[in-house]
């Protein structure tokens, strides 16, 4: 249950983010993060007791490598956030989809080439579909834009530095929040007020720290009660939802040929999942 209301959140996210468009994408990012670090803020206040927040922020001043990593992981996911708002934004739903039925496929990179992970026959076959989705966009002159890719690499990335995380999730996601504050500083600089006229954005804009965090809650709650396997075909979920999002809610444009490419897609992701309930068999037997 709490891992398919959290792929269903993030499935439908892009109609939040819809109803907050007279904001233009930089200033949407700055509030997401200002808002999100607010949130995190008092979850962890709450959540924690003070002697274990002093115990996790004491190991990341002691440790450069800790240091390093989560800086890293903020550049990451603050990408990702910029990447899809702006999708969203500018009628680019599908590619944000796209993205997200790509990700799975960085991420087996990143496990093959930073964590010397061996890959079995299926997880090859999979890329090799996913591939051939991202060749036919190419070949049948559809849209491939830069930023899609970007943040199928950036969500991947993301994933293999929160592997080599040793804090706690809550606290990582507050730590990289708090290391994104200075691109709130500048926009506000440039003119970002912290609050907008209608009381109605305002009270948007506070959600969007609420639907940062709450999902990460559940998502937390569901790693531990459901089996990777099971994780594993779920997060096809997001980029479903936020594809059918997309064609029935913003009636984006589509080409003959991101119907090919998806046919590559949808296949890729089966043969995928279908590779880690497979591997999740052979661990329990």
């Amino acid at each position: 249950m709490y891992g398919v209301v959290t792929y269903t959140i993030w499935g439908f996210l892009p109609l939040f983010w819809r109803y907050l468009d007279g904001i233009n994408t930089w200033e949407l990012l700055g509030y997401r993060i200002l808002w999100a670090f607010f949130v995190m803020t008092v979850l962890c206040m709450c959540y924690f007791p003070w002697a274990f927040l002093k115990e996790q922020l004491y190991q990341i001043f002691q440790q450069p490598s800790l240091q390093r990593n989560l800086l890293k992981a903020a550049g990451a996911i603050g990408l990702n956030w910029a990447a899809f708002i702006f999708c969203v934004s500018h009628g680019q739903t599908a590619e944000a989809s796209f993205a997200y039925f790509l990700s799975p496929m960085f991420t087996v990179f990143f496990g093959y080439f930073r964590f010397h992970e061996v890959l079995n026959r299926g997880q090859w076959v999979a890329i090799l579909l996913l591939c051939g989705g991202i060749i036919t966009k190419c070949l049948l002159g559809a849209r491939l834009a830069l930023i899609p890719l970007v943040m199928s690499l950036a969500v991947a990335y993301y994933g293999a530095l929160e592997k080599e995380g040793q804090i706690h999730p809550f606290i990582r996601m507050w730590v990289e929040t708090f290391l994104l504050l200075p691109i709130v500083l500048l926009l506000m600089i440039g003119g970002m007020p912290l609050l907008q006229p209608k009381w109605t954005i305002n009270v948007g804009l506070l959600m969007s720290g609420v639907v940062t965090a709450l999902p990460l809650v559940l998502f937390m709650e569901a790693s531990v009660r459901l089996p990777q396997t099971v994780l594993a075909i779920l997060q096809y979920l997001n980029p479903l939802l936020m594809l059918g999002v997309s064609i029935f809610f913003f009636h984006e444009p589509w080409q003959a040929a991101e119907g090919w490419a998806y046919i590559w897609i949808f296949a890729g992701s089966t043969v995928f999942a279908a590779s880690m309930v497979r591997l999740g068999w052979r661990k329990t037997e």
